[in-house]
């Protein structure tokens, strides 16, 4: 208590030493205490480090997990103090910004401080105010002394500013994880996911104003801001783009799924599934068909590995319509012999108003509808319907004509 009691007389009276020097001297001393704290902080790192097994950091993902959880939660206090920081660290970007706008060139400091109108002395008071409410500034090592002795310069105020944006990104970090765990296994990895989540989470940090007494807690802002984020690189990261809407449905459909299961030891049909997710069975069946994984034709087959095979999946993928070489050539051969018929007996309007209609100009001999023909060739449907009945009149008076034409589906 008594050590308790002398240090915060000694940051008492430096502050006011602070107040009372000269502007260089205050450069001077704030210079001392900045690489004392810093020299002291090291030593106590440097003390307290105990090199870790390699085998509990596994990879980089588990070491970065490992930091997050020695960082302290903040308070609603401490959230709403430090937002006020960083809306005026902010407001003070926006003004760097048009004053580099308006000059083209760089500002200096002192043209930057006068810009956003800062005091020296109201920032030195309101540090000296801070001594009796706390003993440690944003737990970072600087002491309640060095803080008001930044607060009386320019630089020591933009500092503290960007410690205070800074911490509060660092506190919710673990937030950003958990958002991130549940878009898992959606084809992106999950240390992107979490590099979009912390974007998000730096958005959140810049627009949450905590001294709005209608905002929600800072947890909940930052939460949908990191969602949006996150769904969107699960978005773009997909092959095919899915709607900004469709992978939140996906994630919830697991999460329903998963719950379903605990509650009644089964998995949940279409129809109860649909129920619990408030959509149709129609759109649930969009939502699943979009949450398959996606596979590469060209991606080498996982069982052929271990023997050195360097097939693809495509190798084992049986195709339906493939047709044998010599039915190709078959086929080929016949559809020749037909056009080069054709064009014996009739005109060549004819002639292509009757293979369009047949599917005789297609390699795959899909027909299409009079009114397809006629949008193609920009004539009246009765055009189509009239020009196929007379080509048709001319082929069935020709003998030698009704197999082939017959064959190819003609005539009937």
């Amino acid at each position: 208590m008594a050590r308790c009691s002398v240090l915060r007389r000694a940051c008492f009276w430096a502050s006011l030493l602070l107040l009372c020097s000269p502007p260089r001297a205050v450069g001077a001393l704030i210079s001392a205490l900045a690489r004392k704290a810093q020299w002291g902080s090291a030593q106590k790192t440097f003390k307290g480090f105990r090199p870790m097994p390699k085998s509990d950091y596994d990879s980089s993902l588990q070491r970065y997990l490992k930091i997050l959880g020695r960082s302290k939660r903040l308070t609603v206090h401490e959230e709403r103090v430090l937002s006020l920081d960083v809306q005026e660290l902010q407001r003070w970007q926006a003004v760097r910004e048009q004053l580099v706008e308006e000059l083209q060139r760089e500002p200096t400091r002192s043209e930057w401080s006068d810009a956003v109108g800062f005091n020296a002395a109201a920032a030195a008071k309101a540090a000296v105010e801070q001594l009796s409410k706390q003993k440690e500034l944003h737990e970072n090592g600087v002491s309640v002394a060095l803080a008001a002795g930044l607060g009386t310069c320019f630089e020591g105020q933009l500092r503290l500013m960007e410690a205070a944006k800074e911490r509060m990104i660092e506190a919710n970090l673990r937030l950003v994880v958990t958002i991130a765990k549940q878009f898992s296994n959606r084809g992106v990895a999950l240390q992107d996911l979490i590099q979009e989540g912390t974007l998000g989470l730096i958005h959140a940090v810049e627009r949450y104003r905590g001294d709005d007494p209608s905002r929600a807690k800072f947890a909940s802002y930052a939460a949908w801001w990191i969602k949006l984020h996150v769904s969107r690189a699960v978005g773009r990261g997909s092959a095919i783009r899915l709607p900004a809407r469709l992978p939140a449905l996906i994630a919830e459909a697991s999460r329903m799924r998963d719950t379903f299961t605990l509650q009644h030891a089964r998995e949940p049909n279409d129809r109860e599934l649909a129920a619990l997710l408030g959509v149709s069975q129609s759109r649930l069946r969009l939502v699943l068909d979009s949450s398959k994984p996606l596979l590469s034709l060209d991606a080498t087959h996982s069982a052929n590995l271990a023997g050195g095979d360097t097939r693809s999946l495509l190798d084992f993928v049986p195709d339906d319509d493939h047709e044998e070489p010599m039915h190709q050539l078959e086929t080929s051969l016949q559809r020749q012999a037909l056009s080069e018929t054709l064009g014996l007996f009739l005109s060549a309007e004819e002639q292509d108003v009757l293979a369009r209609c047949f599917g005789l100009d297609r390699w795959d001999g899909e027909r299409r509808s009079h009114a397809e023909v006629a949008a193609e060739l920009q004539q009246p449907i009765e055009y189509v319907t009239r020009t196929e009945v007379r080509a048709l009149r001319k082929l069935r008076g020709r003998r030698g004509l009704s197999d082939l034409l017959e064959a190819r589906g003609l005539m009937r």
